[in-house]
């Protein structure tokens, strides 16, 4: 399921990042402020992912299974348990170019195995205390959705080093 709704993401925020990078190296060579183009970058992103997100989570089980058939209905459910991680990684994903140009890549290295650490843990954890697998789900979508909001708040303290 994640890999069905990732892919045409991928391909909207990989749009959204090249026209990031793009701009944001400008600023960078004339050495005017970013804040501006990460603000603007962000209101794009959230325009883009926030009516993509709100049809899967209302139609998500119908979409996948005109799509994929009747099987693959609790794909659709189970894509609304991570609604909230899909719209952040939207909005976070065209901005992961920042750590690159901030020259913290062995820091980004470390957030992201931490991250993607901590969110497999919850998950586990969800499993042995018991949980559903729904809303086992469920936390690992909001640990996820948190690992977003981090590495945005991250982001934008980096901004500095780039000017």
């Amino acid at each position: 399921m994640i890999k069905y709704v990732k892919a045409p993401m991928i391909v909207i925020t990989s749009a959204v990042a090249q026209l990031f990078y793009s701009e944001i190296s400008q600023a960078i060579k004339h050495k005017t402020d970013i804040r501006p183009i990460l603000n603007k970058t962000i209101r794009v992103s959230i325009l883009f992912a926030v009516p993509i997100v709100m049809g899967l989570f209302i139609f998500g089980p119908k979409l996948f299974t005109v799509y994929l058939g009747s099987v693959w209905e609790s794909g659709g459910h189970y894509a609304r348990y991570l609604s909230l991680y899909f719209v952040l990684f939207f909005v976070v994903s065209p901005l992961s170019i920042i750590p690159i140009l901030a020259h913290q890549q062995k820091t980004s290295f470390i957030y992201n195995t931490l991250g993607n650490l901590c969110c497999v843990i919850v998950l586990v954890l969800s499993f042995y205390a018991g949980f559903s697998f729904q809303n086992a789900l469920l936390m690992y979508g909001l640990s996820l959705s948190l690992y977003q909001l981090l590495l945005l708040l991250w982001f934008k303290r980096l901004i500095p080093f780039l000017q």
